[in-house]
Parts: structure tokens; C-alpha cells; sequence
């Protein structure tokens, strides 16, 4: 079974790719990963939010300062227009290569 099957996701949200469709979006998509996540023996305990800002990087992880939780970072726009997607495959990978980190 598809990781995205019966999901609008899978074939890319129709809305435009707003900061809240975004978060939407990599929400759904980390409690799709879940079970890999815990098979793989990832801490639950990390932050997803929208690359934004990301311009040359499609993805970022960082640890917080006074110990918080690690930040994944991820651009679900396309190359040089913001007012695209990215394919939801690919937004999947840099998500999975990010998580990769926080293991």
C-alpha cells in the first residue's frame, strides 16, 4: 500500500502552498512515517515545521539551544516559484532524510 493512498496529498494539495497548507501537509505526512519511524528506533520528540526561508536547501535540521527538541525544516515549494508544490515524493524524501538526523 502506498504511504499517501487515498490521500489528496498523494497527488499534491490543491490548495496553494501557504505557510498553514504547509504544516498541514508535513502533519500528515510525519503521522504516515510514523510506524517506519518507531521500527527505525526514531525519538518522537522533534518539531516539523515549513521551509519557508529555505531557498537553496530543500530541507534542515537543527538542535535547539538549552536542549529542546530537534527542528526539522522542510521546503514544499518548488524551485524558483513559491506559489508551487514540490511532488509530494519528493517533499516524503527530504522529510525521511531529515528525520535520518534526528536518529
Amino acid at each position: 500500500m502506498p504511504l499517501l493512498s487515498g490521500d489528496p496529498a498523494s497527488t499534491g494539495p490543491a490548495a496553494p502552498p501557504t505557510s498553514g497548507a504547509q504544516a498541514v501537509l508535513l502533519d500528515t505526512l510525519r503521522r504516515r512515517l510514523e510506524p517506519i519511524m518507531l521500527a527505525e528506533h526514531v525519538p518522537p520528540d522533534f518539531v516539523v515545521k515549513p521551509g519557508v526561508r529555505l531557498r537553496r536547501t530543500y530541507g534542515h535540521c537543527a538542535w535547539i539551544a538549552g536542549g529542546g527538541p530537534p527542528l526539522v525544516t522542510v521546503r514544499c515549494t518548488a524551485d524558483g516559484d513559491r506559489t508551487q508544490w514540490r511532488r509530494t515524493g519528493a517533499i516524503v524524501g527530504t522529510l525521511l532524510h531529515e528525520v535520518a538526523h534526528v536518529r
